[in-house]
C-alpha cells in the first residue's frame, strides 16, 4: 500500500508539472520517519491507516476543480498513508523478532531443565542416594 501511495504522489506531482523520482519520495519518507516517536500498538496503527484512507477518499471525491492547496493536501495524505504503512510493517517485523527471541529463550530453558533432570538422575544412581 505504501508503494501505491508513493506512485500516487508521483502522479500528483506530475500533474503539477513538478516531476519527482520515486527515490526522492522514499528519501522524503525516510526523513519523516522518527522511530523514537513511533509508539503504540497494532490497533492504533491500523486506526491511523484507516483515518488516512478516509481523508484521502474525502479529498478524492471532492466536487469541483482542485486548487494547488487541495493537491498539496492530497499529496500530504498520500505521504502520511505511506509513512503509517511503513511504521506498521516495521512494528509487525519487530513483534515477530521479539516473539522469536521469546520462543528461543523458552526452548533454551526447556533444554537446560532437561539436562538438569538428566544430571540429577545420574547423580542419584551414582551415589545411590535414592
Amino acid at each position: 500500500m505504501a508503494s501505491y501511495a508513493l506512485l500516487a504522489i508521483q502522479e500528483q506531482y506530475r500533474q503539477l508539472e513538478k516531476p519527482v523520482l520515486i527515490e526522492q519520495l522514499t528519501k522524503q519518507l525516510y526523513k519523516s520517519y522518527h522511530p523514537h516517536h513511533d509508539k503504540g500498538k497494532l490497533r492504533v496503527k491500523a486506526d491511523d491507516i484507516q483515518q488516512n484512507i478516509t481523508a484521502m477518499n474525502d479529498q478524492l471525491h471532492m466536487v469541483g476543480i482542485r486548487t494547488l492547496d487541495d493537491k498539496q493536501k492530497l499529496i500530504s495524505s498520500y505521504l502520511s498513508l505511506a509513512l503509517n504503512c511503513v511504521k506498521t510493517h516495521i512494528f509487525i517485523d519487530l513483534e515477530g523478532q521479539e516473539q522469536e527471541i521469546i520462543m528461543q529463550q523458552i526452548s533454551n530453558l526447556n533444554q537446560t531443565n532437561g539436562k538438569q533432570v538428566i544430571c540429577e538422575e545420574t547423580s542419584l544412581t551414582q551415589y545411590n542416594l535414592s
